[in-house]
């Protein structure tokens, strides 16, 4: 009689098999099976149909930490090579020879196509003594913040985060765009950032519905209604008040400049006097200054409605006691 092992095993490429192997429908059932258990290197099992090895995979290449001295180099154009040689920067500032210092990450090949390149320019045989001397372990470092991306990171950084985190669609896509768009032609404008940040970045931790659909969706449009009225009580005060960049701002991320068509090139034509004339940079008479106000009221009203009656039916702390999952007002 045959041996009864030799009889359940089939030869592979990888050597005897079991026939009674385990097998996985995908690749994340074999990860979550070997997370709970111990697997022999060797073993082999089936993952998708396919053969796989236990202990048989790939390595990731240790990382590298290495400060490199830039002496032509902006801070952009750091960035950029860094992106072309597939390295990621972690810091930049200023070096004691008037230049920049960066702090490169990434495995040691890349980090060496990038210094022995003609973009950088080390010798071949430098390389390795400045990696060994210079650079230390790199750290894998948490994803970032919504909060951080919006507000530290690349107009790429945030359209990355919007289309991989968030996974806008419709309206909300159309708008984070509007919004991203017009940060690329106005880079120094803080405020957009913060309205991103604002309206979006609590997004990236969505959960499932949690009360009945047709009562949330009723308690959204309550709130919608009551940020709207606020939104628009604090455009007006911002106007009275001759606050050009606080108007601009609420204008932007309240109703979106595109969306007027050309009142919205109006409407930021007349906030940029305004602003100009808050920091005195224009003289402006008190008829000229009443003229824009009373314009800029006009759009809003026109956008947004009829301003927030303060009556018991719209009183504003009421209204920012309005809370839904999606808007968390403070009073």
């Amino acid at each position: 009689m045959e041996d009864l092992k030799i009889l359940s095993e089939i030869t592979t490429r990888y050597g005897n098999r079991n026939v009674n192997e385990l097998e996985f429908k995908t690749p994340e059932d074999f990860k979550k099976y070997k997370a709970k258990h111990k697997m022999r290197p060797g073993t082999v099992v089936k993952v998708a149909g396919k053969d796989k090895v236990v202990g048989d995979e790939p390595k990731k290449a240790k990382r590298k930490n290495v400060p490199l001295d830039f002496q032509m180099a902006n801070e952009k154009e750091i960035k950029q090579m860094a992106k072309k040689y597939g390295l990621e920067v972690d810091s930049i500032e200023g070096n004691p020879n008037a230049g920049l210092q960066a702090n490169l990450i990434g495995d040691k090949e890349a980090l060496r196509k990038f210094m022995t390149s003609d973009d950088y320019g080390m010798d071949d045989e430098d390389v390795d003594y400045h990696i060994g001397e210079f650079g230390s372990d790199a750290e894998d470092k948490k994803s970032p913040s919504a909060k951080d991306v919006f507000e530290k990171g690349t107009i790429a950084d945030i359209e990355k985060f919007g289309k991989e985190t968030l996974k806008l669609k419709g309206q909300e896509a159309k708008d984070f765009k509007e919004m991203t768009d017009f940060l690329k032609d106005n880079p120094d404008k803080d405020w957009v950032r913060r309205s991103l940040a604002r309206d979006y970045a609590d997004q990236d931790t969505k959960s499932e519905p949690d009360i009945d659909p047709e009562t949330d969706k009723q308690m959204q449009g309550a709130a919608d209604a009551a940020n709207k009225k606020m939104a628009k009580a604090e455009l007006d005060d911002a106007i009275n008040n001759g606050d050009g960049d606080g108007a601009m701002e609420l204008f932007q991320s309240e109703i979106g400049f595109k969306k007027m068509g050309k009142e919205g090139k109006e409407a930021k034509k007349l906030l940029d006097r305004m602003a100009d004339y808050e920091y005195a940079l224009i003289d402006l008479s008190e008829k000229e200054l009443d003229d824009i106000q009373d314009r800029l009221k006009q759009l809003s009203n026109k956008y947004l409605g009829e301003s927030v009656k303060y009556s018991d039916k719209y009183d504003i702390q009421s209204l920012s006691k309005i809370t839904t999952r999606y808007n968390k007002w403070l009073n």
